[in-house]
């Protein structure tokens, strides 16, 4: 077992008793801020273009890095706690908000926790240069953007006060045939389990997207950026200017292979947008070696649809339901299973199960109506120095969805607790010892969730594996019209499936659980900046930044940053 830091024991111990996992506001993907929109970085460009039009152009590096924090928020945003209770089917006084641990291969006798405290760390290399188009117009002015980015996102995964269980699965329950499965042939651990490593029964398809727990990291350009400035007003204590602005993809697009998923850039969106931006003297000394000034700038722009891959629950089944497991049902390929006695059902287990997420994990385009990076700051010069003080205010409307891929129709049904199989006894037939055979049966529970099986009318699940709690549940028969059975138990028990079986469709899909709300951030930051003295027709100067943002919700992003500025005016 890793060893536990102090930060997830102390969540361990403050949410353990109480977890409350996956709620309305749960959501698949996490769409933070992108590293390149950030206005705190750009106050000396606006202090810079306050020069003399003689100036040919500006060009300037920035490296820096940020570090996310209050790591419980971005857990909510996925899980709504930090914490995750695992336990088996068969585990007494279950917890109501426990994950039920058999989608996992787990043993139904499993008791686990699962604790996070992700991380997103950026570091960056921002390239600009400034272009003064007067050849053009004398009032306009070009800016080209070009930030490389390397990004490290860790879930910090942590399993902790596990009881790994010796429990076999009931044959029929997970697999075909009238053996049991071993605990050997079951999942080893938790955190497998949540990566994705393993198969067990018919479950032969691994998890394939939304994989939990591994530390992923990205190098990429972020974007390729033109901005062009028009100056409406410019005199020695103002200048006021609109710009529109043209951001070309070049990051990375979402895949959805990891649940948190390193993203560099703004999640391959063309951007365009505009701005308004100010720069105001509001008092100078008498020697003129001293001044104060208020900065104003503020950057809109609409993100245009992208492809990308996006994980989806069910509306019926509730959030954390991608990562049930699904059975597939089809036209029954042989002629013994009747429900009722004398009816041959539309629909048949086919012995296939896989992780929800591997079917619901569809290509998309996802567009943002509007972005808003605004910044208002405070800023006292002397000599050759200057000092900023500023805040910043981001806030992206919520993510829309276009052309979706279809869900395949009426092929696949939440499994919940529900027995695959039932049994077909030889022996009836030919008076010997009896001999048991597997007979996939049709059953599904539409209802099933992350935590549950679907109960049935007194509320119970399927305790003694002959699917009481089935949808409309209908005692299943062979062809000869004898009961198939369940005898693996206390005593050979009748066993039910479905009439008829209710299966998944397109509409199912809840969109909104792969899309990012509305979200918002505030950001205070200083910086200071030293122009050396002219070197013939250069400009040297260098500078330094600080930043702490703090997200308004969930779905945004806290962090702190620094940051360095080498820049050249000519």
């Amino acid at each position: 077992m890793k060893r536990l830091s102090f930060f997830t024991f102390s969540c361990a111990l403050l949410f353990g008793a109480t977890v409350q996992a996956f709620d309305s506001c749960s959501r698949s993907v996490f769409v933070p801020r992108a590293q390149q929109t950030n206005a705190a970085r750009r106050t000396d460009f606006l202090q810079h273009r306050v020069m003399p039009d003689d100036t040919c152009y500006t060009f300037w590096f920035t490296p820096g890095f940020t570090r996310s924090f209050r790591s419980c928020k971005i857990a909510q945003n996925f899980f709504s706690t930090n914490c995750l209770a695992f336990s088996g089917s068969q585990v007494v006084d279950r917890g109501e908000k426990d994950i039920l641990a058999d989608y996992f291969g787990l043993p139904n006798d499993f008791q686990g926790k699962a604790c996070f405290s992700p991380t997103i760390t950026n570091l960056f290399l921002d390239s600009s240069l400034y272009l003064n188009l007067r050849w053009l117009h004398e009032d306009v002015y070009l800016k080209l953007h070009a930030p490389f980015v390397h990004t490290r996102w860790n879930m910090r995964l942590c399993p902790t006060a596990q009881d790994e269980g010796t429990a076999a699965h009931p044959a029929g329950y997970l697999s075909r045939g009238n053996q049991e499965l071993a605990r050997e042939q079951l999942t080893s651990d938790l955190e497998s389990a949540l990566q994705g490593k393993t198969t067990f029964g018919d479950m032969q398809d691994p998890m394939r997207f939304g994989k939990i727990g591994c530390k992923q990291t990205k190098t990429e350009l972020a974007e390729l950026r033109a901005q062009l400035f028009w100056d409406y007003v410019k005199d020695e204590d103002r200048r006021i200017s609109f710009s529109v602005m043209l951001s070309a993809p070049t990051g990375t697009r979402r895949t959805a292979e990891h649940l948190f998923e390193p993203i560099v850039g703004n999640g391959h969106h063309w951007e365009l947008g505009c701005g308004f931006h100010g720069v105001w003297r509001v008092w100078e000394s008498e020697q003129e070696d001293k001044s104060c000034s208020t900065l104003l700038n503020l950057n809109f722009s609409h993100l245009f649809r992208a492809s990308q891959k996006r994980s989806f629950d069910f509306k019926e089944n509730g959030r954390g339901s991608r990562y049930m497991l699904l059975s597939t049902l089809d036209k029954p390929r042989d002629d013994i299973l009747r429900i009722p006695t004398d009816v041959s059902p539309e629909k048949q287990y086919t012995g296939h199960l896989f992780p929800a997420i591997n079917k619901t994990t569809l290509d998309c385009k996802v567009s943002v109506g509007l972005q808003a990076d605004m910044l208002f700051a405070l800023s006292y010069q002397k000599d050759f120095w200057r000092f900023d003080l500023g805040y910043n205010l981001w806030v992206r409307t919520r993510e829309k969805i276009k052309c979706r891929e279809r869900f395949t129709d009426d092929k696949f049904a939440p499994k919940g607790d529900a027995q695959l199989y039932g049994f077909w006894d030889e022996g009836v037939y030919t008076g010997a010892v009896s001999r048991y055979f597997s007979v996939p049966l049709n059953v599904t529970q539409s209802e099933a969730t992350i935590f549950n099986g679907q109960p049935d009318a007194t509320g119970a699940y399927n305790a003694n594996y002959t699917n009481p709690n089935a949808d409309s549940a209908e005692q299943a028969f062979d062809m000869f019209g004898i009961p198939l059975e369940y005898p693996f138990g206390t005593g050979i028990l009748n066993i039910n499936g479905s009439d008829p079986a209710v299966l998944l469709t397109d509409g199912s899909v809840d969109e909104c659980s792969a899309l990012s709300p509305r979200a918002s951030s505030s950001k205070l930051f200083a910086a200071c900046h030293y122009v050396c003295e002219s070197r013939e027709q250069w400009d040297p100067y260098v500078g330094a930044g600080f930043e702490i943002e703090f997200g308004h919700s969930r779905y945004a992003l806290s962090q702190v940053g620094l940051w360095l500025t080498l820049g050249l005016s000519y």
